[in-house]
């Protein structure tokens, strides 16, 4: 949630009318209404909704046990100073979400939005590590990576390893990449994250120009994902 609350500005409000925010709905309102009056005398909403996402962000690299001597660890500065939107309650519907079975608004929305570098991007699009896309929500289904309630580097190495078919999704009217584990588990990718690893373009009809991975040249920033890559899917 804390990147979707810095669209159009991080302001601490979500634009619910957009229906890529349509599964944080209960969630954003138990932060607003339940948990941030608490902190309401020292930080803004804006900071809150920042600061949370931070938190959450870090108990999912506590959750990794694959570091040297154990549990993971990770330090995020946080400075507050945030202004929370005008009204919380009726936030501002004209900030739209990048949608993630498009292939070229996501990265162009990154670049020039928020003026990330390639690499930048392949980073902040590796926080798919936590959760998962859920069918009655979004109408993708299935989870990016083994781990969903851990942050480690599965999903670039799921992007970089796993074989990966096109796969359409009737709940949601468009496609999705399907990939088995070695261990025969289900994942997916949606058309914004696989285009981190593969080169293609998508028609009108939301199909890309190779049915699988295999038919797909590598992306410029294949070797950014295969460099984030030091486990084996399993």
């Amino acid at each position: 949630m804390g990147f979707h609350v810095c669209v159009g500005g991080c302001d601490g409000c979500l634009n619910l009318a957009d229906d890529s925010n349509k599964g944080l709905v209960v969630h954003y309102n138990h932060l607003k209404d339940n948990l941030f009056p608490k902190w309401r005398n020292h930080l803004s909403l804006a900071d809150y909704a920042v600061l949370s996402a931070y938190e959450a962000f870090k108990a999912g690299v506590q959750a990794n046990t694959g570091c040297d001597g154990g549990q993971c660890s990770i330090d995020l500065p946080f400075t507050s100073g945030r202004r929370t939107c005008a009204n919380p309650e009726s936030p501002p519907t004209n900030t739209v979400f990048p949608k993630g079975h498009d292939a070229a608004s996501p990265r162009t929305f990154l670049q020039q939005g928020f003026g990330l570098t390639e690499n930048e991007m392949v980073a902040l699009l590796g926080s798919h590590s936590l959760g998962r896309a859920h069918v009655d929500v979004s109408g993708f289904n299935g989870p990016w990576d083994l781990t969903p309630r851990v942050v480690d580097n599965g999903y670039f190495s799921a992007l970089a390893r796993v074989e990966w078919t096109q796969h359409f999704q009737e709940e949601a009217g468009a496609n999705q990449w399907n990939g088995t584990t070695l261990s025969g588990s289900n994942i997916m990718m949606l058309h914004a994250d696989m285009i981190l690893q593969h080169r293609f373009t998508v028609d009108s009809n939301n199909v890309a120009s190779c049915p699988t991975t295999v038919d797909c040249p590598l992306a410029t920033t294949s070797d950014t994902v295969s460099s984030s890559c030091f486990l084996t899917v399993s």
